[in-house]
Order: structure tokens, then sequence, then C-alpha cells
């Protein structure tokens, strides 16, 4: 692969003198440095021997190596462009979801040092027109989102949702055994959702990053969440959760099962934040297996 990489550049040296200006190249890598390794592109080779200008990194990873990638081109003009498929999600569970969410992993992309945002299979065109192809509705927030992920600045004071990674996903067809085994790419196979929820008061400890400094702007917050979806519980479970430290009131069960839980913005940390969970008492002696599907933080504003 590398030897690949390396006649491509030289072959757009070669165009470039002709035409007077440079073409650069951008390579689409696996969501995490080790991750590349697995897949055999040798990343660092590349960046050492500035064989790209710009990597694209990720698929539909809400969370991606930011900071790995960073170490590895430091001191090289070689840009960061986390990306965001915004269709082949499923069973992550957030194909094409609200403009909170895409505010929410732009601002993590932002603080942790990103370049700029590649987009993968947005509907970037008017409702009128996707309707006209047949294309869902629910793509309704790309035009938005593009108006705002593309600037940091933009996106303060707005309203988002944090959220954690569920694993797999991608549309590479049925998710087999041996896909899982193959590859990397695409995949988010080191998320840390679904995750089992302990019976025996041992805590489930899971970190999610938050871009906002939700204590500096408190003035400006309306209010803060954490949402939780189980699978194998029943309404009456008792679960319990912190938040860097913080024992959360007695969450609310929302009609279709989330437990919410409130927070304060003085709860939250500016990057990661860790967060605490435990069934702390089952209903009528229930023994099923109880899995944590989704963790997701929401954050509202003010002045809307």
């Amino acid at each position: 692969m590398t030897d690949f990489v390396r006649r491509v550049r030289r072959m757009l040296e070669a165009v470039a003198a002709q035409r007077g200006r440079p073409v650069l190249i951008s390579a689409s890598v696996p969501a995490t440095v080790p991750g590349c390794h697995y897949d055999g592109f040798d990343v660092e080779t590349w960046a050492r021997e500035n064989l790209v200008d710009l990597f694209v990194i990720g698929v539909h990873s809400f969370e991606v190596d930011l900071a790995g990638f960073s170490r590895m081109v430091e001191g090289r003009n070689i840009k960061l462009y986390p990306c965001m498929d915004d269709h082949h999600h499923p069973p992550s569970g957030y194909d094409s979801p609200p403009i909170e969410i895409a505010r929410g992993y732009a601002a993590n992309w932002w603080h942790q040092g990103a370049d700029g945002i590649c987009t993968f299979n947005w509907a970037n065109a008017p409702l009128a027109a996707c309707a006209a192809i047949g294309f869902p509705e629910r793509h309704n927030s790309h035009q938005q989102a593009y108006q705002e992920i593309g600037d940091p600045d933009m996106l303060l004071l707005k309203d988002k949702t944090f959220v954690l990674t569920r694993r797999f996903g991608g549309g590479w067809g049925e998710w087999t055994g041996s896909k899982k085994w193959d590859f990397y790419h695409n995949m988010n196979i080191e998320a840390p959702l679904p995750a089992p929820l302990s019976k025996d008061q041992t805590p489930t400890i899971l970190t999610i990053y938050i871009a906002d400094d939700l204590p500096g702007d408190r003035d400006c917050v309306e209010r803060t969440e954490l949402w939780v979806e189980l699978n194998g519980v029943e309404g009456e479970d008792r679960i319990q959760a912190k938040l860097n430290g913080v024992l959360l009131p007695e969450p609310r069960v929302a009609d279709d099962g989330w437990r919410i839980f409130s927070s304060e913005p003085g709860h939250f940390a500016v990057g990661r934040n860790l967060v605490y969970l435990v069934l702390d008492e089952r209903a009528g002696g229930s023994t099923e297996a109880v899995t944590i599907e989704k963790l997701e933080v929401h954050v509202v504003y003010g002045g809307h």
C-alpha cells in the first residue's frame, strides 16, 4: 500500500509540474492510528515522507483519534479532517441524526484539534429536490449543519447532543463474524457501547467528551441532562448514575424507555467526563441481562 501511495505522489507531482500548481492528496483512513495498522496502512511512513496532504479520519465515528494523528503529523503540513458518513449507520443507531448531534461531534472535533471536517453521503440539497428522487426527509438537518459545523464559533451556545459511539454499522452488508474479524475501518470495533450493566453493584464506567465550557457558560444554559437507553430493564428497575463523582437524582423514564437524569452545568468538565452507572435494584426479581445501548448528554441553551 505504501508503494502505491508513493507512486501516486510521484505521478501527481509530475502532473502538478506540468500544470504549474500543486495537486493535493487526501487519504481516507480508519478512525485510530492502531486501526490503520490493523488494516495495513503505514500512516507514520506516509506522514514522515509527506506522501499525503490530508488525512480523512474515520467514516461514521463520533469519536476519532485526533490526538494520535496530531502527534504523528507534528511539524508537517498535513491536515486532519475527521469524516462523518451520515447514511451507513445501522446497527449503530444514528442514521441521519438531528442537528444537535451534528453540532456535538463537530464541536468535539474542533476542540480536539481538527483542521476541518469532511462529510460523506450527505443530502446537501433542498428538501423538495430530495423528495423528487425519493430521498428520506430525515436528512433535513444537513443544509443547516453545513451552515454551522465548519466554523467552531458558529457552534457556540447552540443546543447540542453529545453521544457515545456504538459498535459496527457502516453499510458493509450482513454483519457476520468474518467481517468483524477481517478489517477495522468503518466498524467502530472499539466503541464502548453496547456495554453490560452489572447486577452486583459494580459500576459500568464510561467516558464522554464534552467540548462546551458548561461551567463557564452556566448562565446561558437552560438545562443539561444525561440520557441512557437500556435493554433488558423493566420500568420499575432502579438505575443510579454518577457524573464526575456527583450522584445524580433519580431519573425520569420517558415514554420510549430512556432514563433521563437531570444534571447541572457545574457537574461537567471541558473534555473527558466520567459516567458511572449501576443497576441498583431489580423489579420482580428479574434475572435478564441488562445492556447500556446508548448514552447521550443533552445541552439546551436559553434564549431560543
